[in-house]
């Protein structure tokens, strides 16, 4: 046990440890600079949900004033102008988010596949280390395995 336990310090050591211009760190890099910027588009929506609830508070405020008993036209009219100012705020956040979102969307597929080649060489990575690790113990497996096979454990002692 104590044999496998130091096997797997050494391979996370050495895996932890691993050489950013290996191809799997450097798609794994590439990988996160994308979850980069999927993150940013999600701040951004957040603004634009604000940018949305500003120009509904506006439009509330207008309706209100409107029902009011007496009606200030000039007060109607300045908040218009704020509401209008603030609709056209959140069409222009709307239409540079969603050209975000389309850029970020369009490289969904070859970011996924890009993921999944990451991951299977991380893995073929881990494999050839766990191969070198573990030679000795493989070699006593392979010679003590028919023996342990082929016991008879009511004969034991």
């Amino acid at each position: 046990f104590k044999q496998g336990s130091e096997h797997c310090n050494n391979i996370a050591k050495t895996y932890s440890n691993e050489d950013m211009t290996l191809p799997g760190r450097r798609m794994d890099f590439k990988v996160q600079e994308y979850l980069v910027e999927i993150n940013a588009v999600l701040k951004e929506s957040k603004y634009l949900e604000e940018a949305y609830a500003n120009y509904k508070a506006g439009v509330e405020k207008i309706s209100h004033l409107e029902r009011a008993k007496r009606v200030d036209h000039e007060k109607i009219a300045r908040f218009e102008e704020s509401t209008e100012l603030l609709r056209k705020s959140y069409i222009a956040m709307s239409d540079s988010l969603l050209t975000k979102m389309k850029r970020v969307y369009s490289k969904r597929k070859i970011m996924f596949n890009t993921a999944y080649v990451a991951y299977w060489r991380s893995q073929m990575t881990f494999i050839s280390m766990l191969e070198e690790e573990t030679k000795q113990t493989r070699a006593y497996v392979m010679k003590h395995e028919k023996e342990y096979l082929n016991m008879d454990v009511s004969k034991l002692c």
